[in-house]
C-alpha cells in the first residue's frame, strides 16, 4: 500500500489494534461494507491487521434492492476490494418487504435487514464478531435524533463499541479523518446519495446541526457517562439478583419482596427488566415495572395485591414474596410423528387439508434422509418458507406465543446434515421442498393425517 500521513494513518490503525487489544483478535470476522468511505476504509486498514495475525476476514456486502445500476456499482467496487485485500466476500440481493417499511419506515427496515444478513454470514463462517464501519459522526447523529424525538436527557445513550456480536471499532474517529485517510492512499468509494436525502429524520439532523467542537465534546462525553451508569446498574443488578430471586422455575419467578424494596429505584428497574419472564415479543414496560415497585413498597395492610404488567405478564405481591409469570395458557411443547407417503400423497394432503408448516411439514424424503429432533438451542437458526434469508429460532418461538421459559425445551426436527427443518406448530424451513422430480414425501406432524407407514420420530442424542 502506498504511505499515508502518518499521524492519520496512526490515529485509524491504533483505533483499530486498540478494540483489537481490549476484545482479543478473532480467528474469523466478517467486515460488513457497503461500498461507502466509512467501511471502505475500515476494510482496507483492519483486514490486513487480522490476516497478518493469520485470522480470515470475510467481506459481507448486502444490496437492499432499492438503487438499480447504482447499486449494481455499489457491488463492483466492494468485489474490487475484495479481490485487492485477497479475501472471501459474501455479497445477497434482499429488498425489505413492503408491510415492514410501512410500519417501521425505509431506514429502520433496511437495517432489519441488513442486520439479519450479517448475522447469517456470522453463522456460516463460524464467525464471533462482525465489524461495522460506525464512527464518530455517526454516534453524534444518533445522539441527536434521540434528542429530536424528544427523548429525556437521561435516556439518550450512544451506540456501544460492541453490541450483540456487533463491533464498532470507529466510534471515535471523526468522518473528516476517514476521509483524509482515503484521499492520501487513493483509495476509492460510493457515496449513497439517501445520505442526502431529507426525507429521512437522521439527514434533516445532520443537516441542521452545527455543533462547535466543544459542544461535540459535550455531547459525547454525556453519553459517554451514561453508558457508564447503565453498566454500574446492569452489575449492580446481577449482584443484587443473589439476594431478591428466591427461585425461577417455567411459570415465572419468586421474589424476595423485603430486598427488593430497599434496593435503588434504578437498580431494582435494572433488576426486574433481566430477570421478569415475557411471553410476548415485548417484555413490560418500564412505567408497568415502575408501577411494580410502588405497589412492592407500599404497606397494603397483608392484603394480596396483583398487578398487570402487561404482554401477558402478571406480578401478585404478598406478604414477602413477590411472583411473576405469564398470564396466559401455557403452550406445552408437541409431540411429533413421521411417515414416508408416495409423493402424490403429499400433493393430495397440502391440498385438502390446512395447517401445512404448523400441524404438518412436507419434504422430499431423498433429499432430507432421516430426520433427528433436537432442542431449540440458542443460536439456532432456519430459513423459514414464505419469508426471505435466516430467521432465529427462539425468534419465531416468541413471535408465536411460546413463553421464554418453554423455548429451550421446544423441539425441533433437523436434517441428517444438521439444517433445521421445522419449527412444530410454527413454521417449516424451504430447504428440500417437494419438486415434479420427487418420488415419496416425509411428512412431519402433530396432528397426524391419514397416511401409511407411520412411525414416532426419534429423539437426536
Amino acid at each position: 500500500m502506498s504511505a499515508g500521513p502518518p499521524a492519520i494513518d496512526a490515529e485509524v490503525v491504533d483505533a483499530l489494534r486498540q478494540w483489537l487489544a481490549q476484545n482479543g483478535w478473532p480467528a474469523r470476522a466478517v467486515l460488513a461494507c457497503s461500498g461507502g468511505l466509512d467501511s471502505s476504509v475500515m476494510a482496507r486498514v483492519l483486514t490486513p491487521l487480522l490476516t497478518a495475525r493469520g485470522g480470515v476476514a470475510v467481506l459481507a456486502h448486502l444490496d437492499h434492492g432499492l438503487r438499480g445500476r447504482a447499486a449494481a456499482a455499489d457491488a463492483r467496487e466492494v468485489a474490487r476490494m475484495a479481490h485487492d485485500l485477497g479475501v472471501p466476500l459474501v455479497r445477497r440481493t434482499h429488498r425489505p418487504r413492503m408491510a415492514d417499511i410501512a410500519s417501521v419506515g425505509l431506514q429502520a427496515a433496511a437495517r432489519a435487514v441488513r442486520r439479519e444478513f450479517l448475522s447469517d454470514v456470522m453463522a456460516r463462517w463460524d464467525a464471533p464478531v462482525c465489524f461495522v464501519g460506525h464512527h464518530e459522526d455517526d454516534q453524534v447523529e444518533t445522539l441527536l435524533v434521540q434528542k429530536w424525538r424528544g427523548r429525556r436527557l437521561a435516556s439518550r445513550v450512544g451506540m456501544a463499541p460492541v453490541s450483540g456480536g456487533f463491533a464498532r471499532p470507529l466510534l471515535g474517529i471523526p468522518r473528516a479523518t476517514l476521509r483524509s485517510l482515503a484521499q492520501a492512499r487513493g483509495w476509492s468509494w460510493r457515496e449513497d446519495p439517501s445520505n442526502a436525502d431529507p426525507r429521512f429524520v437522521r439527514v434533516r439532523v445532520r443537516q441542521a446541526a452545527a455543533l462547535s467542537p466543544s459542544e461535540r465534546a459535550v455531547v459525547l462525553s454525556e453519553a459517554l457517562n451514561r453508558r457508564e451508569r447503565r453498566t454500574y446498574l446492569h452489575c449492580a443488578a446481577a449482584r443484587a439478583e443473589k439476594l431478591v430471586v428466591r427461585r425461577q422455575t417455567v411459570d415465572g419467578i419468586e421474589l424476595d419482596r423485603i430486598e427488593l424494596a430497599n434496593l435503588e429505584e434504578e437498580i431494582a428497574l435494572s433488576l426486574l427488566q433481566r430477570t421478569v419472564p415475557s411471553p410476548a415479543p415485548r417484555p413490560p414496560s418500564r412505567a408497568a415495572l415502575q408501577g411494580l415497585l410502588r405497589v412492592v413498597r407500599r404497606d397494603s395492610g397483608g392484603e394480596p395485591r396483583r398487578v398487570d404488567l402487561g404482554g401477558g405478564v402478571v406480578a401478585h405481591v404478598t406478604g414477602a414474596r413477590v411472583t411473576v409469570g405469564s398470564d396466559l395458557p401455557r403452550r406445552a411443547p408437541p409431540s411429533i410423528g413421521i411417515a414416508t407417503v408416495p409423493a402424490t400423497t403429499a400433493r393430495r394432503l397440502l391440498r385438502d387439508r390446512g395447517g401445512a408448516g404448523t400441524s404438518f411439514a412436507l419434504f422430499d424424503s431423498r433429499a432430507v434422509g432421516t430426520p433427528r429432533l433436537t432442542r431449540a438451542a440458542p443460536g439456532r437458526r432456519i430459513r423459514p418458507f414464505g419469508l426471505a434469508g435466516s430467521r432465529a429460532v427462539r425468534d419465531l418461538l416468541a413471535e408465536t406465543g411460546v413463553p421464554a421459559s418453554a423455548r429451550a425445551t421446544w423441539p425441533i426436527a433437523e436434517s441428517s446434515t444438521g439444517d433445521v427443518l421445522w419449527i412444530p406448530g410454527v413454521r417449516a424451513s424451504s430447504l428440500h421442498p417437494l419438486s415434479a422430480a420427487s418420488v415419496d414425501a416425509l411428512v412431519l406432524y402433530t396432528v397426524a393425517p391419514r397416511v401409511e407407514r407411520t412411525r414416532a420420530l426419534e429423539r437426536s442424542p
